[in-house]
C-alpha cells in the first residue's frame, strides 16, 4: 500500500475553494434569484408564461435543496477530515518532540 500523502497549502485551498464557492451559489439562490423572479413578475403580469416558469422554478427549488444538503455534509465531512489530519500530525510530532 502506498503511504497516503497531502500538502497543508493545497488541502486548505481546496476547503476555502469550496467554501467560496458554495457561498456563492448560495447568494446567487438565496438574492439574485428572487430578484429575477420578481423582475420576471413584473415584465409577465396577468401572462400565463410565469404561471409555468413558476412551476418549473418550484421543481428547481426541490432539486436544489437536496442538492445543497448534500453539498453541507460533504463540506462538514471535509471539515471533519482535514481537522482529524491536522491533529494526528500534531499527535504524531508531539510524539517526536516536533
Amino acid at each position: 500500500m502506498d503511504d497516503m500523502l497531502y500538502d497543508e497549502a493545497t488541502m486548505m485551498k481546496l476547503y476555502n475553494d469550496l467554501k467560496t464557492y458554495h457561498g456563492q451559489l448560495l447568494h446567487q439562490v438565496d438574492v439574485e434569484l428572487p430578484a429575477a423572479v420578481t423582475k420576471l413578475q413584473t415584465a409577465w403580469e396577468n401572462n400565463e408564461s410565469f404561471a409555468a416558469f413558476l412551476t418549473k422554478k418550484g421543481k428547481f427549488d426541490s432539486e436544489f435543496s437536496d442538492s445543497n444538503a448534500l453539498l453541507q455534509a460533504i463540506a462538514t465531512e471535509v471539515d471533519n477530515s482535514l481537522v482529524r489530519a491536522f491533529q494526528t500530525d500534531k499527535t504524531i510530532g508531539d510524539g517526536f518532540g516536533i
